[in-house]
């Protein structure tokens, strides 16, 4: 690789990554536990398990509803994408909350027999007894995020300007080079 094409090789890698939208690592135990726990809660919710997966959320989730609503709400929002087929953690967002207590936003991509692509955002709690719970759910039809895209454009504008410019400067002719004789000093002798 020579000057030019180095600079526009990390372009177009950090280009790619950003593109793809990988998935996070969850390396943080106190993360681990929030997912694991997203997680289990998630697979009643799968299994169609609506009833134990509302006695399993958190207090103040079970306060907002009762368990025929919930089952109700899953059955008319959630049955109908069909069965997951691929679900990976996207991004963990930490809050404290009431009580000074860790909340925890895990949003995960997801695909479903019906719907390709969606975004499920799962909330949950840290609680006094020590387990997460959860407090919220929800789905929504996603995809690669606009932002991600704007920005990959962006990028790629970026790296054509770059490339353009570098292939403009090594066509330009060389300089003229002109001797310049340095005059006698003292005149002729």
């Amino acid at each position: 690789m020579n000057k030019t094409t180095r600079p526009i090789a990390a372009v177009i890698v950090i280009i790619l990554a950003l593109a793809a939208g990988t998935a996070i690592a969850v390396d943080d135990v106190r993360d681990r536990d929030a997912v694991a726990a997203a997680e289990q809660w998630l697979a009643l919710v799968d299994q169609g398990s609506y009833t134990e997966s509302f006695h399993e959320a958190a207090a103040s989730f079970q306060a907002g509803s009762t368990p025929q609503h919930w089952a109700q709400v899953l059955r008319s929002d959630r049955e109908p994408e069909g069965s997951v087929i691929a679900r990976k953690v996207k991004r963990i967002i930490h809050r404290v909350g009431p009580l000074g207590r860790d909340n925890v936003e895990i949003w995960y991509e997801s695909a479903f027999q019906n719907l390709r692509s969606a975004i499920e955002r799962v909330y949950l709690r840290h609680e006094q007894d020590g387990n997460w719970r959860v407090t919220g759910y929800m789905i929504e039809a996603g995809g690669l995020a606009l932002s991600n895209v704007l920005m990959a454009l962006l990028l790629a504008a970026i790296v054509v300007a770059i490339f353009i410019r570098e292939l403009k400067l090594d066509r330009r002719p060389a300089p003229d080079v002109q001797a310049y004789t340095l005059p006698e000093q003292g005149g002729p002798r």
